[in-house]
């Protein structure tokens, strides 16, 4: 018999930021950074068994695709 319900056993997070806008008008955006910070905290308030954070660098991103 085939069941259409799903249980999750691992909770993950996973939290892309880009704050790097310097080749912008706008430079740093320091409310990315906050938002990126709030974020976390939050994922751990929901006891994530992971949480992959990935920062300002297309190979940290591509890192995390594999990795997912």
């Amino acid at each position: 018999m085939v069941s259409n319900t799903f249980e999750a056993n691992q909770a993950l997070g996973v939290i892309i930021t880009n704050s790097d806008y310097s080749k912008t008008q706008y430079d740093d955006l320091d409310e990315v950074k906050d938002n990126h910070d709030t974020i976390k905290w939050h994922f751990g308030d929901l006891k994530l068994d992971e949480i992959i954070e990935v920062k300002n660098s297309i190979n940290a991103l591509r890192e995390c695709f594999r990795t997912l």
